[in-house]
């Protein structure tokens, strides 16, 4: 029997917090990604460019979306469930689980992404 006064870990903010902070953060560092390097490539091209600037860029949005990642796997695993019955750890799990698909996902986006700004020369078309 469930003790209806007893503290409900699940509910605390610290929990939630990583749990959305691992769903989101892939997501957020794709958009910045695509809106930091995509007007950039208009300056590229001027006589004092940085062409590292991109690859910068991409390092550090894809750190964003492993962190993202590495905070659901550690929800995932602290989530795990045998029995079927609470329904905020299996909630919390799904969350965890998508998180990490979402970070394999932008993940892979954000490269695929970097591969044309470092293989494509930008100021010959």
């Amino acid at each position: 029997m469930v003790n209806a006064f007893a503290p409900d870990v699940w509910s605390t903010w610290p929990r939630v917090a990583k749990l959305w902070a691992g769903v989101m953060m892939p997501i957020v560092a794709w958009i910045l990604h695509l809106c930091i390097t995509y007007p950039m490539s208009s300056l590229v091209c001027t006589p004092t460019a940085v062409h590292w600037t991109y690859l910068l860029v991409s390092v550090a949005t894809l750190a964003m979306a492993v962190v993202g990642g590495y905070l659901a796997y550690g929800m995932r695993q602290e989530s795990f469930v045998e029995d079927r019955t609470d329904d905020k750890r299996i909630r919390a799990h799904f969350m965890a689980n998508s998180g990490l698909v979402f970070s394999a996902w932008f993940a892979v986006v954000i490269i695929a992404q970097t591969i044309p700004m470092l293989v494509i020369e930008p100021c010959r078309y």
